[in-house]
């Protein structure tokens, strides 16, 4: 084999090694850039659920606060047609034992 011939066979090994390594980089990078932007999908995706979390906290507070007003209302309401009744009920209580009282 000539010089020449050996040289060339050696240029093309440190060239394949040059490539290899270069390769191996290159594929290096890409997996921590994937796992770059896979952290920065992932950190997005818990912000937006964090988010949506909120949001559905604050309607469910409201709601709940709509609800027991709602109900407190009901009950206001509810306590004043009772205390009428028996107001009624007295007035007609007292009208009954007036008219016994009178009556006997």
């Amino acid at each position: 084999m000539s010089l020449e011939a050996i040289q060339l066979i050696s240029e093309a090994e440190e060239r394949s090694r040059r490539m290899k390594s270069e390769s191996l980089a290159e594929a290096k990078k890409r997996v921590a850039d994937a796992h770059a932007k896979g952290e920065a999908l992932l950190y997005e995706a818990e912000r937006t659920a964090e988010a949506e979390l909120e949001a559905l906290y604050n309607t469910a507070t409201k709601d709940a606060a709509s609800a027991a007003e709602k109900r407190a209302e009901e009950g206001i309401a509810m306590e004043k047609r009772m205390k009428a009744l028996a107001e009624q009920k007295m007035e007609e209580a007292v009208s009954f034992i007036v008219e016994r009282i009178v009556n006997d």
